[in-house]
């Protein structure tokens, strides 16, 4: 009678053992599987100590009390073995926990997911890089630092291969196999292969070999060198987008040194600059048509960071200028002259070697020469006849005032351009006298423009003196004056610098030096 109620109390005791498990299953397998599946001999032998001293008490104890005692021991033993044992716990009649075998993969510290087999994640791996390959053309490299640790977990827990793929995708870093272009040590750009580096540089060169000319050397000036690297696609570029960044060049501000027969033209084109961005430059330049030897000028054009040396023999005309021959003409006075022949430029063909830094030349060296057109000469008749500079008198000039000539006769520079003076200027202060060089008659006295106050004499046979700057005039028009007649005093009138007589000497309205006729 006793054993059939402790049987009733066992049966009980199971069944709620049995609900105690099956709530509590989740979290023990998680958290416990892996340490207490190591130490699941130790435990079983104390589950079965635990029994034996269980039973041997109860064997003290009076009846009435042994059933709960039962039940209490009977409902411990299965928590506590449940929850050691986890691969085969008997919750339910035919229910079992059954782990498996897995690796937990992680990328960059953050869980990507549970699988059987290492080698799923090596194919999908395999699978992104090809994909990867196919899209940017290139040779790719991914990245495998996967962590890989091993556990034991329910089924249920393993990651599907889909989600798998999808989590690698959007953890993995791809970087592209591509060469970085060294110059003198600076990288300028990352292109993705070797050929392009070769297109990049053929690019470069292109405009500085001159058409219908015949190269001899095309080379890079700085050195150039081509290191594998292993980048993110962004930074990959194209030789077209290079080439062209290239050539814009990099902004750099130069002196130039200036040598004999140099313009501000011909140094702006030399340059590839206009005049008013090279005057704007120097703006200490106080006459633009005036540039002394040795002169130092600021320049400003874009250098590229390669430069390209070339040599290239090119053919061309050039003109050969004509000679000119004079001849003696008794007709015509020592003033005139008259051309018997124009002169003609001839031809010739030179073929020439010429070395360019960046289209800038730097060297030329003449191979041959071949006229093609002989120059005519030119021939010119001077007049051997004396001036007859008056019908009476002395036939000389007097001076016409005292003071320092500042002046000569011909061409000059004055207020920024380049003129023709046609007489000579004797500098003195505020009412010298000025006296008539010669005798004759007053045809002009008055205002003339840069003359300022202006006397003519007119002294026969077409011969004129003119007095300008005057401060006052002490003659008239029309009247009659003798040599070295006071006619008036110096002055600063019309446009002028200071103070000073401005004497010339005309023949037919011609200026003549008055240097050859003064006393």
């Amino acid at each position: 009678m006793a054993l059939m109620r402790l049987n009733t109390a066992l049966k009980k005791a199971c069944s709620t053992a049995g609900k105690l498990l099956k709530r509590q299953k989740e979290m023990l397998l998680l958290k416990k599987q892996v340490s207490l599946k190591s130490k699941l001999p130790m435990y079983m032998g104390k589950t079965k100590e635990f029994i034996k001293a269980k039973a041997s008490a109860l064997a003290q104890v009076p009846l009435h009390k042994k059933r709960r005692a039962v039940a209490i021991a009977v409902v411990s033993v299965f928590i506590f073995t449940g929850a050691i044992v986890g691969v085969k716990a008997v919750t339910d009649p035919g229910e079992q926990v059954v782990l498996v075998d897995a690796f937990k993969v992680s990328l960059h510290g953050k869980l990507v997911g549970y699988v059987e087999n290492v080698d799923t994640v090596a194919a999908i791996i395999h699978q992104v890089k090809q994909e990867a390959m196919q899209h940017y053309a290139m040779e790719v490299e991914l990245e495998t630092a996967f962590e890989y640790e091993k556990v034991a977990i329910s089924p249920e827990l393993l990651t599907q291969t889909s989600e798998i793929a999808s989590a690698v995708r959007r953890g993995i870093d791809v970087k592209v196999n591509a060469y970085a272009l060294l110059v003198n040590g600076e990288q300028i750009g990352i292109l993705r292969s070797t050929a392009e580096v070769g297109k990049l540089l053929e690019l470069v060169k292109e405009p500085f070999i001159t058409e219908g000319s015949t190269v001899e050397n095309v080379e890079i000036v700085e050195e150039i060198e081509t290191v594998p690297v292993c980048v993110d696609y962004g930074d990959v570029r194209d030789a077209e987008s290079l080439a062209y960044e290239i050539a814009k060049g990099r902004e750099t501000v130069e002196e130039y040194t200036v040598v004999s027969g140099d313009t501000l033209w011909s140094i702006s084109k030399k340059y590839g600059m206009t005049v008013d961005e090279l005057v704007a430059l120097n703006s200490d330049l106080k006459d633009i048509n005036m540039l002394r030897l040795g002169q130092k000028l600021k320049l400003s054009y874009p250098k590229s960071v390669i430069s390209v040396a070339t040599v290239e023999v090119v053919e061309y005309e050039v003109d050969i200028p004509y000679k000119t021959e004079y001849t003696k003409d008794k007709s015509l006075y020592v003033n005139q002259s008259r051309t018997v022949r124009s002169g003609k430029n001839g031809t010739k063909l030179v073929q020439a070697r010429v070395s360019k830094v960046n289209g800038i030349e730097e060297n030329r060296e003449i191979i041959s020469e071949k006229v093609i057109k002989e120059p005519v000469t030119r021939i010119i008749a001077q007049g051997t006849k004396a001036i007859p500079l008056v019908s009476r008198g002395s036939g000389t000039l007097l001076w016409p005032t005292k003071g320092n000539i500042t002046s000569g006769f011909g061409y000059r520079y004055i207020f920024g351009k380049r003129g023709p003076h046609d007489g000579i200027d004797i500098a003195n202060s505020v009412g010298t006298p000025i006296y008539a060089a010669e005798a004759g008659t007053v045809t002009f006295t008055g205002w003339k423009g840069n003359y300022g106050n202006l006397i003519k004499i007119d002294h026969g046979e077409d011969v004129e003196t003119r007095y300008a700057h005057l401060s006052k005039i002490l003659v008239s028009t029309g009247q009659s004056v003798k040599r070295g007649q006071l006619i008036g005093y110096m002055g600063d009138t019309g446009k002028t610098t200071g103070p000073h007589l401005h004497f010339e000497v005309r023949l037919n309205g011609t200026a003549l030096n008055p240097m050859k006729y003064l006393d």
